[in-house]
């Protein structure tokens, strides 16, 4: 008996190289944990942890993200200002022969780098970020290729967001994905009464897949000039995870938004976030304005886990219409897309001065957002991962 319970227990080990930025990729690799966790023995791995953070990193992921990591523990390959003669290559090798350790491997990539070689009984690599398409030099596309193509060999399953990335995915690797969907987390409390609240959710960062905050603080703004928002009641509220290398950006924001009802939340607790969507009657989002999809996917919102968790609040969502974006939001259903701020404008009139199609689509937004609810998530995590 002990043996075969020995059997049915297994060791997973899942890299997570990102942790302590506390984001969307990072609540959807906590969930898998959690969710493995009751039945398994789950170390989460990261590449480092500041010092200062070591204790506490576990419990702010479950303060910021609502996740439970009671069951799991936290394995960091190095420490910064402990272990400073490792470079970052040197850890990624650590991580490749981490993974012979396990029974499981569970490996959440960010880009090229992050594809190393796996050597667990069976391995899955989460590519997170669609893999870039910009004209490079035909020798290191080739050099790219033969290093991607060789380690993810090594994988039994490759595992993204959306159908987005597994659209790119699949084109550039040849390689069969399998979509699991995020979780989010379902309303189901009695609803707060709205209030004249405009929200986005998103960590605060410039580059990459940036979530545009000073874009929407812009068109707010335009819009208290032209419309008379202000006067209206209306308020702009902005939640998102801010660390040292967003503090610019944080304050580039913070400057724009002076004199205006424009409020932020930073580093905010899940029960604040809670709140807000409760209140909140719009939802905007933008990542992806301003970037060639074709080009640079990676730029995309590869799904978008706050726009999901808003609608099940009933918050309309006004977002962009690119990226993974359009396979939650339906224009005119369930929420509205826009490409450019003129229509983000619009949109977001339109929907201000016409409250029974406010109503309509906020009750559709809700009947969308069920499909993504953690129940049908761990249904899908034990198909793929166990």
């Amino acid at each position: 008996m002990i043996y075969l319970l020995r059997r049915l227990l297994m060791r997973v080990g899942i890299f997570a190289p990102g942790l302590v930025i506390y984001g969307g990729g990072e609540k959807y690799v906590c969930k898998i944990a959690e969710i493995l966790s009751r039945e398994h023995d789950v170390d989460l791995i990261t590449s480092y942890v500041p010092e200062r953070e070591v204790a506490e990193v576990l419990k702010t992921l479950e303060n910021r993200l609502n996740v439970n990591l009671r069951d799991v523990h936290l394995k960091v390959l190095a420490i910064p200002g402990i272990a400073k003669k490792n470079s970052f290559v040197n850890e990624l090798t650590k991580l490749s022969k981490c993974s012979k350790q396990y029974d499981l491997f569970i490996n959440q990539s960010r880009d090229t780098l992050f594809y190393q070689p796996a050597h667990a009984n069976k391995n899955v690599i989460i590519i997170q970020v669609p893999p870039a398409n910009q004209k490079t030099p035909l020798f290191v596309c080739a050099g790219l290729k033969l290093f991607a193509d060789s380690n993810l060999s090594t994988y039994d399953r490759i595992i993204v967001y959306s159908d987005f990335v597994k659209k790119t995915v699949e084109q550039k690797y040849a390689r069969k994905a399998e979509v699991l969907y995020p979780p989010i987390d379902i309303q189901r409390e009695r609803r707060i009464l709205k209030e004249r609240y405009i929200l986005s959710v998103g960590r605060f960062f410039l580059g990459g897949h940036s979530k545009k905050q000073l874009e929407m603080i812009r068109a707010f703004k335009q819009l208290c000039k032209e419309a008379k928002l202000d006067e209206a009641h209306w308020e702009y509220h902005l939640v998102g995870g801010v660390n040292e290398r967003g503090q610019l950006y944080k304050r580039m924001c913070e400057r724009e938004a002076e004199g205006y009802p424009i409020f932020f939340h930073f580093n905010a607790p899940h029960e604040t976030v809670k709140e807000l969507y409760s209140k909140s009657t719009l939802f905007w989002h933008a990542t992806g304005f301003n970037e060639d999809e074709n080009r640079h996917p990676e730029r995309m919102e590869h799904f978008g886990i706050v726009t999901a968790e808003a609608m099940s609040y009933g918050c309309i969502p006004v977002v962009v219409g690119k990226g993974g974006q359009p396979e939650i939001v339906h224009h005119g259903l369930d929420g509205l897309l826009w490409n450019n701020i003129e229509e983000l404008k619009e949109n977001t009139l339109n929907l201000i001065r016409d409250r029974e199609r406010m109503a309509r689509l906020a009750k559709a937004a809700i009947g969308t957002s069920r499909q993504f609810q953690v129940d049908q998530f761990e249904i899908r995590v034990r198909e793929l991962l166990t």
